[in-house]
């Protein structure tokens, strides 16, 4: 068409009908995935693919998070299979080495802490009077 032509009545009918059909269509789609849709009326005009509540386009999902010891026994898993595959081909693997628990800081006492804090504050002020500040 071109821009002095105006479409004709059977053309405007032709796509309001299909218009209506896409949003019932998503209206049904809306009730099978139980989920609230946002319906527009009218197409973008870009042709971009619409956004729906939260912001994620088709095909990104949020990401799973999982704690460090779950991804820890993940991991090891995944190790015990590679060793268990390496060692069927007969391959040379490194032994799995189970992780082994942190060891705990020792907690100083108040006066170790003082002490500790009392000959820093000396060791500053050595430096500030070998500079002169």
């Amino acid at each position: 068409m071109s821009k002095k032509q105006q479409p004709s009545v059977s053309l405007l009918r032709q796509a309001l009908v299909i218009a209506e059909r896409i949003q019932q269509l998503e209206g049904e789609l809306a009730a099978i995935l139980k989920q609230d849709v946002e319906v527009e009326s009218s197409p973008t005009v870009s042709g971009d693919v619409k956004v729906g509540k939260r912001g994620r386009g088709p095909g990104k999902r949020k990401k799973p998070k999982f704690s460090a010891a779950a991804r820890a026994s993940i991991a090891a898993a995944q190790r015990a299979r590679w060793a268990k595959i390496k060692k069927e081909k007969g391959e040379k693997t490194a032994p799995v080495v189970k992780k082994t628990k942190k060891r705990k800081k020792p907690k100083f006492s108040a006066e170790a802490r003082e002490s500790i804090a009392a000959a820093q504050r000396a060791r500053w002020a050595k430096i500030r009077k070998a500079k002169g500040v």
